[in-house]
């Protein structure tokens, strides 16, 4: 499948990789061109933090969980074929560092005087 842009062909690949970049700037995403290796090759992966991998076959879904698994490289896959669909993700372990934006320092504040906390962090993160 490919996805029309008026100067060339992008693939279903490359357009969701452009999509990713703009709602998260601060990440390298990456789309590699060509077809899926039906069985991963574990020093190729080992260069990645997260493997995203859509619509391949079940069989080679488990072989990339499975070397992601051994390398602790996050790993999701989802599919969707007529009216049924999947999502799965295996992170491992996970730990991250929330976003805290000054207007949040105090949660105990806003929760007192009923202020949208949702709203305040949107606009921090926008500005």
């Amino acid at each position: 499948m490919a996805i029309m842009n008026c100067s060339r062909v992008h693939s279903v690949a490359e357009a969701s990789a452009a999509t990713l970049r703009e709602m998260n700037p601060l990440v390298k995403i990456a789309a590699l061109p060509g077809s899926l290796p039906p069985i991963p090759d574990p020093e190729f992966l080992r260069g990645f933090e997260v493997v995203l991998i859509t619509s391949a076959p079940f069989s080679t879904l488990l072989q990339y969980d499975a070397a992601c698994r051994q390398l602790g490289v996050a790993f999701f896959t989802a599919s969707s074929r007529g009216s049924t669909s999947f999502f799965f993700a295996n992170l491992h372990t996970h730990e991250y560092t929330p976003l805290v934006c000054p207007s949040c320092a105090l949660m105990s504040l806003h929760e007192s005087h009923n202020v949208d906390l949702m709203a305040t962090c949107a606009q921090y993160i926008c500005a």
